[in-house]
Parts: C-alpha cells; sequence; structure tokens
C-alpha cells in the first residue's frame, strides 16, 4: 500500500510476523526510491520487551517500537503525536503559511 497512489500517513506492523518481519518492511520502506514514501512513520509492535530488541528497530529506520501488551489510550496518544509531527515536517508550505499569519 506504502508504494501505490494513497500513501499512509503511519504504518504499524509487528516485528515477528511471516513471510516479511517487521525490520524487513522497515528496510523496505526506508530504501523507497520516492522520498514521500521513505519518510512514512513506521511503529513496531513487539512482543519482547527486551531493550537491544527494540532499539535494533530504531536502528533500523523504525519511528518507534511499541512493547506488547500496550495501553490503547497511551498508544493512541502516542500514534497521534507522531503522526502530527510527521505532518508538520512534511508540510512544505507551512513556512509560508506562517509568515502569512504573522504578516494579517
Amino acid at each position: 500500500m506504502a508504494f501505490g497512489d494513497l500513501v499512509p500517513d503511519l504504518i504499524i506492523c509487528d516485528l515477528n510476523m511471516e513471510p516479511m518481519d517487521g525490520l524487513a518492511v522497515v528496510g523496505a520502506i526506508r530504501t523507497s526510491r520516492k522520498p514521500h514514501v521513505a519518510k512514512i512513520p513506521i511503529v513496531i509492535f513487539s512482543a519482547t520487551d527486551d531493550d537491544a530488541v527494540m532499539r535494533s528497530t530504531l536502528q533500523a529506520g523504525a519511528t518507534g517500537a511499541v512493547p506488547k501488551p500496550f495501553n490503547p489510550k497511551g498508544l493512541a496518544e502516542y500514534l497521534c503525536r507522531i503522526v502530527k509531527q510527521t505532518a508538520a515536517v512534511a508540510d512544505p508550505l507551512k513556512d509560508l503559511r506562517s509568515a502569512a499569519r504573522l504578516e494579517e
């Protein structure tokens, strides 16, 4: 889906899945030749709470790593923050809009 016409705001995937694990998904997205695809935030879920495993997902290029089980409300807030931060950075007209507001 990330490589199609409709690009998601966020990708959530599990670390241990078949046939492609979460690290492979991160690698495929981050190495995309399409800059808007390569920048999609990716959050990895994992049944492990091993800090080394969680760090490796971030080193691979994941935006975040969430151990299971998780608090649904906390997860929703976390995902919203990521999308808001990414949307603010991805908006090429942000500076122009800010300047226009200052001139009003």
